[in-house]
Parts: C-alpha cells; sequence; structure tokens
C-alpha cells in the first residue's frame, strides 16, 4: 500500500523550506482562486472611482483587497464621495441656517455629514481598515519578512 501524500503546505510549514520532490511539487499544485480581486463597479462617477481607488490601494497593501470586502469597498468609495460633497457644501455655507424663526438650524449638509462619517467608520472596521487593525496586521508583515530574512540568511 502506497504511503499517503501530505500536503506541501504542511510540509512547509513544518520543515521552512523544500527541495528536490516536494518544491517542484508545490510549483505544481493548483492555487486556489482567492487571488480574484473585485473590481470597481461601472456605474462609478470620476469622484467616487477616485476615493474607490484610494481605498482600494489601502487594502492592497495589507492584504485586504479580496471579493469578500467588495461591497464594504463599494460604500466606501460612494459614501467618500458624498462625504467630500458634504464638506464641501458645509465650508461655502456653514453648518448653521437661519429658520423662519430667527432659530439657528443645523444644515441637511451637516447631518449628511455627520452621518457618512459614522457609516465611513463602520465600513472601514468592516474590511479592517481602521488604525488599529492595520496596525496589527502591519506588524505581522513586518514580523514574517523579518522571519524570511533570517531564514534566507541561514541558508
Amino acid at each position: 500500500m502506497p504511503r499517503k501524500l501530505i500536503a506541501t503546505s504542511i510540509h512547509k510549514m513544518e520543515k521552512g523550506k523544500l527541495y528536490g520532490d516536494l518544491a517542484e511539487r508545490e510549483r505544481n499544485e493548483p492555487r486556489p482562486l482567492a487571488k480574484i480581486e473585485p473590481k470597481c463597479p461601472r456605474y462609478f462617477d470620476k469622484e467616487e472611482r477616485k476615493h474607490w481607488k484610494f481605498y482600494k490601494t489601502i487594502a492592497k497593501n495589507y492584504g485586504l483587497f479580496v471579493v469578500a470586502n467588495a461591497p464594504a469597498l463599494e460604500r466606501l468609495g460612494k459614501n467618500s464621495a458624498l462625504l467630500q460633497e458634504c464638506y464641501t457644501e458645509v465650508k461655502l455655507h456653514g453648518m448653521f441656517d437661519i429658520s423662519s424663526r430667527g432659530t439657528r438650524v443645523k444644515t441637511f449638509a451637516y447631518s449628511a455629514y455627520l452621518r457618512l462619517q459614522d457609516e465611513i467608520r463602520k465600513d472601514e472596521d468592516r474590511i479592517g481598515a481602521n488604525t488599529q487593525a492595520m496596525a496589527k496586521v502591519g506588524s505581522s508583515l513586518a514580523i514574517a519578512k523579518k522571519r524570511e530574512g533570517i531564514e534566507a540568511l541561514m541558508d
């Protein structure tokens, strides 16, 4: 009875580096479709595309640019563009209007500005792009690269 084959990924975890037949077998193994990247929605206008690409670069740098995060990235692009519009509206006209009774009332742009900030923060948390999550991912990437450098020196 032939020996049971063990996946090369398990060998790589146990031994660190693969040699000979195992290295060749790893090169020939099929890869999962996890490398599929989401695309910017076609209906986005120029400003929304700009914001979507901004979040795409952040997600890509931290390994978070995957299909599972596509809906959150789409909302981030749309909400960030709307937030920019609200910001310019508030900057031009101020945060408050005078009502017919003479009292100060928050403008619609300022209310929308606050709501959009909360929505953006929630979506950033969903994809792991908030500051704490990015710091954790960045430190783990740095540790992994340092480990790779040490292993290369040992070989």
